[in-house]
């Protein structure tokens, strides 16, 4: 982990013993206790044994924690499930015929759209390459998933570390869909991503691995599923030089859909 993109930040003298042990696990440093001081653009946050992300550039802004459970969340799952908005579309088709989907989620994050599909009934594998992401996410997941309208639910889903194509390049595990929602740069705008989408977009200009070539993963990826779903900006050009089946456009994004 690049030590000069982020530190890990203790809130308090009890949450020291875990920030020490997160900054020898991922070879982070641990920010000084005078946030003038830090360097590091972006912060691992300890408070209160929670675990999340502070952008320090965005001083008035809150430590993200992924949301699961609460009521906005709540509201929000049961308003797509009742619209079954475009994503739910893509993932199941024009009319949904099994009851169930086994989906890989390639590019996880902080498994907000995972979790949407999961509670659509679909057994969902959420895999993130970032291990700090992973951990968050994981840490959020596993703190709130015993929420009484979650367990209702019956919700499935998995959340696993590491690098989905070299995992789809070793596994003999068949897919119904395989769904990306990679990172890409905000197109020209007067608004500012949303936080969760700023702090990734911090994290990816690490830049540690060759980029991904998207052709050959949308290959190995409808060898693994018959239905590849990309999620992408309305305006954005193509990932892969194959033309989707066809496409489900929103406002802001669409989504490429590959049968």
């Amino acid at each position: 982990m690049n030590p000069r993109i982020i530190e890990v930040f203790a809130e308090s003298p009890a949450d020291q013993v875990l920030a020490l042990k997160f900054s020898q696990e991922f070879k982070i440093p641990l920010a000084p206790a005078d946030l003038d001081k830090i360097q590091a653009p972006l912060l691992l946050v300890i408070s209160d044994g929670k675990v999340g992300f502070k952008l320090i550039r965005e001083p008035k802004a809150p430590v993200y924690f992924p949301e699961f459970s609460s009521a906005t969340t709540q509201f929000k799952i049961e308003d797509e499930l009742k619209r079954r908005g475009k994503l739910l579309k893509a993932i199941e088709g024009k009319f949904s015929t099994k009851p169930s989907l086994r989906v890989f989620d390639a590019f996880g994050g902080f498994a907000q759209d995972g979790f949407l599909l999961a509670c659509a009934g679909h057994d969902v594998l959420n895999m993130e390459k970032n291990p700090l992401v992973h951990l968050v996410t994981k840490a959020a997941w596993d703190s709130q998933n015993e929420e009484a309208w979650i367990l209702e639910k019956n919700v499935n889903l998995s959340l696993s570390e590491g690098d989905s194509f070299e995992f789809l390049s070793g596994t003999q595990e068949f897919f119904d869909v395989i769904y990306w929602d990679p990172m890409f740069e905000k197109l020209k705008s007067k608004s500012k991503s949303a936080l969760p989408m700023q702090i990734l977009q911090s994290l990816l200009n690490q830049k540690e691995s060759a980029p991904l070539d998207f052709d050959w993963a949308l290959r190995l990826s409808l060898q693994r599923a018959p239905k590849v779903v990309m999620k992408l900006p309305i305006k954005g050009p193509p990932l892969v030089k194959k033309s989707p089946s066809h496409q489900i456009p929103g406002k802001t994004i669409r989504y490429d859909v590959f049968i």
